[in-house]
């Protein structure tokens, strides 16, 4: 099973984008073993990006179940969630992901961006600054402080586009 998963999710990856193939794997690794998450979770994300979304969200529930802290399927069915408009459930996943893997800066963006559309800025602030190493903490502080979360954002865009790793 977990070679076909394997396959199903090299169609997807590299911009080869063959959603008919990788379905196709991930169909076989189902079948070859039906409890595997990663199978589960991967299928998800080819039934939601072809627009098959109630499939999809079925399918990361099935990955939750069969591995409920996993980071990775949580910040993925946190992303669907977001995706899909359910920002509470977004919010919910996306801490436990975060709780469990500290140092996912997509899953923070994510999570920051369904606490905004939530209208919980306070929270979106706070997920934000939790993920900036301490000295840029205090700029961007202020920056919230005076200008709320546009300024706060704007901010933390500029100081993302110098750093050295980048």
């Amino acid at each position: 099973g977990a070679a076909h998963a394997s396959l199903g999710r090299i169609e997807i990856a590299g911009g080869r984008w063959n959603w008919k193939g990788a379905e196709a794997h991930l169909l076989r690794a189902l079948e070859l073993d039906p409890g595997y998450a990663g199978a589960h979770q991967w299928h998800a994300y080819v039934l939601i990006f072809r627009a098959r979304v109630e499939e999809g969200l079925a399918e990361i529930q099935r990955a939750l179940e069969l591995d409920p802290l996993s980071p990775i399927t949580l910040w993925n069915a946190g992303r669907f969630a977001w995706m899909t408009g359910d920002h509470e459930r977004a919010i919910e996943l996306l801490r436990r992901g975060l709780e469990l893997s500290p140092q996912a800066p997509e899953s923070r963006r994510i999570l920051a961006d369904a606490y905004a559309i939530a209208g919980r800025d306070d929270e979106a602030a706070e997920t934000i600054l939790a993920g900036v190493p301490p000295p840029a903490q205090t700029e961007l502080r202020s920056a919230y402080e005076a200008g709320g979360l546009e300024a706060l954002l704007e901010r933390h865009r500029s100081h993302e586009s110098v750093r050295p790793d980048r």
